[in-house]
């Protein structure tokens, strides 16, 4: 932490909030989830790594823009599950 409190990973202006959620979000969301599956799927291999990689940067690919996508969507139908406060 620096004297005026803020963290040294502070690099992005307030209004890159969205971006940079939705990067980390399909970044850590697919690299476990592809991890999942393919532990599932072969199990543990010499080769886990090498096509665990390739399977998460593909996944990755297709997670960030569908993010980036689809969250206005979500929000909205999110808060038609949400009640107002009495």
């Amino acid at each position: 932490m620096s004297n005026t409190g803020k963290s040294k990973l502070a690099v992005f202006h307030p209004k890159h909030q969205g971006v940079v959620f939705s990067f980390l979000m399909a970044l850590i969301m697919s690299g476990f989830m592809s991890c999942v599956i393919l532990l599932i799927n072969l199990g543990f291999t010499e080769q886990f790594l090498h096509i665990w990689l390739k399977a998460w940067a593909t996944a990755f690919l297709i997670a960030f823009p569908t993010i980036l996508t689809l969250a206005p969507f979500v929000r909205r139908v999110s808060l038609a599950f949400i009640r107002e406060q009495a």
